[in-house]
C-alpha cells in the first residue's frame, strides 16, 4: 500500500496547487510581503545596498506579524484535510489504516514545502537586483538600511550566526509547524466530523498574542514561542525542537488511526 499512499498524496497535491483557493492564498501572501518589502526593495537598489540570499526570510520571521500571516495562510490551504475527493473514497477503502493516513500525512509534507518554498521566493523578490548569491548577510543587513526603519526589527546577535544555518533552521521550524498543524487539523476535523480543527490550529497559531499581555510565556505551545527559542539561543535546541515535534506528529497519527477504527475505513 506504500505505492498507494503515495499516488493518493501526489494527486491530492496536484489538485491543490491547481485549485483556486491556494492561488487566493498566495496572492494575498504575496501582497502581504509587498507591503513590507517593496518600499524597502527599491531603497535598497537606490542607495546601491546588498543582502544576501539566505539573509531576507530569517531577519523577517523575528517579526510576529510574518510568522502569524505565514501559519495563517497555510491554514486555509489545508483546512480540507482529511483529503477526500472525487473516487478517490474508493483507494481509501481499499486501504489500511496505516496507508490512509501515511497519505494524509506525505500530503501535508508536500503542502508544507510548496508552500514554503513560495515564502522563500516571496522574501527575495522585492531585494532580487541587490542579491549576493552568497553566505554573508549583505552590508545593508549589517547596517539596518535592508529594511524601513521600524518595520522590522532584529537583535545584533542575529549576525553574529550562519545566514544558511539560520534559514535551514527557520525552514525545518516552519515546515515541521506547518505538518503538525496539518495533522491536527486532519485528526480533529476526523473525531469531530466537522471543520473544528481550523479553529483549534488558529487558537494554537495565535496563542502567544494573545496571552502577551498577561505576560505568559507559552514556550513550545506556540509558533511564534518555538521560533523565539529557536532565536534566542545559538542554534543547539534545533534538534530537540525536531524530536518534540516528530513526538507529536506520531502521537497524532496514533491517535488518528485509532479513530479510523470507528469508522468504515478499515
Amino acid at each position: 500500500m506504500k505505492r498507494d499512499s503515495i499516488l493518493f498524496a501526489y494527486r491530492s497535491w496536484k489538485e491543490q496547487i491547481k485549485s483556486i483557493d491556494f492561488w487566493i492564498v498566495q496572492l494575498c501572501i504575496f501582497v502581504f510581503f509587498s507591503i513590507n518589502c517593496m518600499e524597502s526593495g527599491k531603497l535598497l537598489y537606490e542607495n546601491g545596498g546588498t543582502i544576501g540570499i539566505f539573509a531576507s526570510l530569517p531577519v523577517l520571521m523575528t517579526n510576529e506579524d510574518f510568522m502569524l500571516i505565514i501559519m495563517a495562510g497555510f491554514l486555509m490551504i489545508i483546512c480540507d484535510i482529511p483529503v477526500m475527493r472525487e473516487n478517490r473514497i474508493f483507494s481509501v477503502v481499499r486501504s489500511d489504516r496505516l496507508s490512509w493516513f501515511v497519505s494524509q500525512f506525505l500530503y501535508s509534507v508536500l503542502m508544507s514545502a510548496t508552500y514554503l518554498v513560495s515564502i522563500f521566493f516571496y522574501s527575495i523578490v522585492f531585494y532580487i537586483r541587490n542579491i549576493l548569491f552568497n553566505l554573508q548577510w549583505g552590508e545593508s543587513v549589517e547596517d539596518g538600511s535592508a529594511f524601513l526603519a521600524g518595520s522590522i526589527v532584529y537583535d545584533d546577535s542575529l549576525l553574529t550566526r550562519s545566514p544558511l544555518f539560520m534559514i535551514m533552521g527557520v525552514l525545518i521550524i516552519l515546515t515541521l509547524l506547518c505538518v503538525f498543524f496539518a495533522m491536527l487539523c486532519c485528526v480533529s476535523n476526523m473525531m469531530t466530523e466537522s471543520g473544528i480543527g481550523v479553529g483549534l490550529c488558529a487558537v494554537f497559531i495565535i496563542a502567544e498574542r494573545l496571552t502577551k499581555t498577561f505576560e505568559v510565556n507559552l514556550g513550545f505551545l506556540s509558533p511564534v514561542g518555538m521560533l523565539k527559542n529557536f532565536y534566542s539561543t545559538d542554534g543547539t535546541n534545533i534538534f530537540p525542537i525536531i524530536s518534540y515535534f516528530v513526538f507529536l506528529v506520531v502521537l497524532l497519527m496514533i491517535v488518528g488511526m485509532k479513530t479510523l477504527q470507528k469508522t468504515n475505513i478499515n
